[in-house]
């Protein structure tokens, strides 16, 4: 191990030696764990080598993002959402069109809550197919397919604008990169179960109940009865479109030959619009937003939110800046929390190690094999306890 690996503390510090990140890395096995717990115990200074960068890393670190693997990413990135757009079409246009006669009859909780209703209001022979929930539910979530796709037109319409400012183009671009194509790859009805998964539903809950408790005179008690029935509806609707899918998924690509590719893709689709009720990748970077930017606290006020929209327009306007043309667009498409982590944090590339006993340490300890040398040498500079 070369000497530009190791350093040395202040003399503060009881000249403790320090061992690079690169070191510490490659030396793992010759790391002493009961030194560098008794290092820290008394005082700890586990995050000494990294700091936020003051600019997040905007001036400096944006065109170290680039790698050419990003050009599978997105292409990977684009075949999904053209998969996802068609299937949301066919299946439920599909759905729609078919005969109530032609439908198997399955479990939906739709028809469950609303067949005594309908029972009581038509009573007659063929009531129960009143309603025809798979049918609601496909047109529900075309409604609101083609409701994000004219907010993603209209997202388009703004980035092309010339009498928009130049902070609104940057925001569109932002918003249409990070959250809209994101959305549209893995947008379904089962989208709703999102809000009611336990890693949202928890935060969620506990931020409302919160905001009602210091509300003067019970004014938050509306606003917390909302997010509860609400949560309900998303329930109940999100489990009967799994539901729809489920069925409708196996039961159309019944007697198809299971070798065929064309047979796969539904299942592949489907298994996609699973997987994104919860974008784990889009989930994990606004956690990170609500720790960067959310304070001790953990929540998001409006000038919070705010900071986080002006770094995410920033962030377009430096990787297109860096990068025009397509490998801007690839960049912005693969965006992920491990790229955030890369520009908001700098990394001093030092790790404090205890080799020898510091002046308030209870006992001493040192490395072994190769690092012998270096053991002697500090605790020959720091008293024995």
């Amino acid at each position: 191990m070369s000497a530009a690996d190791l350093g040395m503390a202040s003399e503060g510090d009881a000249r403790t030696p320090t061992l690079s990140k690169t070191s510490f890395r490659t030396t793992w096995q010759e790391i002493d764990l009961d030194a560098m717990w008794e290092h820290h115990e008394e005082n700890p200074r586990l995050f000494s080598h990294v700091e936020i960068a003051t600019d997040a890393g905007l001036n400096t670190e944006v065109k170290e993002l680039w790698d050419s693997f990003r050009w599978f990413s997105a292409s990977m990135s684009m075949v999904f959402l053209c998969m996802n757009v068609r299937a949301l079409f066919i299946l439920n246009l599909k759905t729609l069109f078919e005969p109530w006669w032609h439908r198997p009859s399955y479990f939906l909780l739709f028809n469950k809550l609303l067949h005594p209703i309908i029972i009581r209001v038509s009573p007659g022979e063929h009531s129960e197919n009143f309603v025809r929930p798979a049918s609601l539910v496909a047109a529900c979530e075309v409604a609101c397919f083609l409701f994000i796709m004219l907010r993603t037109l209209m997202t388009l319409r703004d980035i092309v604008r010339k009498d928009k400012s130049r902070c609104s183009r940057w925001h569109a671009v932002a918003q249409l990169f990070l959250e809209q194509i994101p959305l549209l790859m893995v947008f379904s009805g089962m989208k709703l179960l999102s809000a009611v998964t336990p890693q949202v539903l928890v935060p969620a809950l506990t931020e409302k109940v919160q905001f009602a408790l210091r509300q003067p005179s019970c004014k938050g008690v509306p606003s917390l009865a909302i997010f509860l029935v609400s949560r309900v509806v998303y329930f109940i609707i999100g489990f009967d479109v799994f539901l729809v899918k489920f069925h409708a998924t196996g039961y159309g690509e019944k007697g198809k030959d299971p070798l065929e590719f064309g047979t796969a893709i539904p299942f592949l689709v489907f298994l996609n619009q699973m997987l994104g009720v919860v974008q784990l990748g889009s989930f994990v970077r606004w956690r990170l937003m609500v720790f960067i930017f959310g304070g001790e606290d953990g929540v998001m006020q409006d000038d919070e939110n705010a900071l986080q929209m002006t770094f995410h327009a920033l962030l377009a306007q430096r990787i297109f800046s860096a990068f025009p043309g397509p490998r801007g667009i690839a960049l912005l498409l693969t965006y992920s929390d491990k790229d955030f982590q890369k520009l908001a944090l700098n990394d001093s590339g030092v790790i404090d190690v205890c080799f020898g006993a510091t002046s308030n340490s209870k006992s001493s300890s040192t490395l072994d094999v190769e690092m012998s040398q270096v053991s002697r040498r500090s605790q020959s500079s720091t008293p024995e306890v």
